[in-house]
């Protein structure tokens, strides 16, 4: 997983991707869900994150998200990682 994270901090730092503009939409008046794509030699990535600030006062979490991550050659998932923060 550190040899991962630091080819992904070297592309980054290498301007070796291409990272699309993240799609925000309005869910309800102040919950919102964004889909973030970016692509890579090798791979796609794709996180889906929502936030619903109203669950505030409830017993779900405020933020939820999911990334995938596709081979860029044929499409086969790959991975799909929990992005909850």
């Amino acid at each position: 997983m550190i040899s991962c994270s630091k080819e992904a901090f070297f592309k980054y730092a290498n301007k070796d991707f291409v990272m699309p503009a993240r799609t925000f939409s309005e869910v309800n008046c102040e919950d919102n869900l964004l889909i973030m794509p970016c692509f890579v030699y090798y791979c796609i990535g794709l996180k889906v994150v929502t936030s619903y600030p109203s669950n505030h006062n409830t017993d779900s979490a405020v933020t939820h998200g999911l990334v995938l991550i596709n081979d860029r050659e044929t499409g086969n998932l790959l991975s799909i990682i929990n992005a909850q923060f």
